[in-house]
């Protein structure tokens, strides 16, 4: 007898059941929360997150450019000091 579920399709079907447990409890909370207009606000919200990401995912794999939290400190501390109008090295 065959599995139902094979080792990879077993993690989309968990996260398929955890968004309906989250539709549901959602729904349960707000009655609105399944509306045409909040699903669409919420889409064009996440639009925006979902655009900058697949920008990151690009300059990573295009540019070879590290883009780690470690990396943006650095970048931040660096255009600070430039923006005072110190030098960087320390003169």
């Amino acid at each position: 007898m065959k599995r139902i579920l094979s080792k990879t399709s077993q993690p989309i079907f968990i996260a398929c059941a955890c968004i309906i447990v989250i539709l549901i409890i959602g729904a349960a909370i707000n009655p609105n929360f399944l509306s045409a207009n909040y699903l669409l606000l919420q889409l064009e919200v996440a639009s925006f997150l979902g655009i900058v990401a697949a920008g990151a995912m690009l300059v990573i794999l295009l540019g070879h450019i590290d883009l780690s939290a470690r990396c943006r400190c650095f970048e931040r501390v660096y255009c600070a000091f430039r923006a005072d109008g110190q030098a960087v090295s320390g003169q």
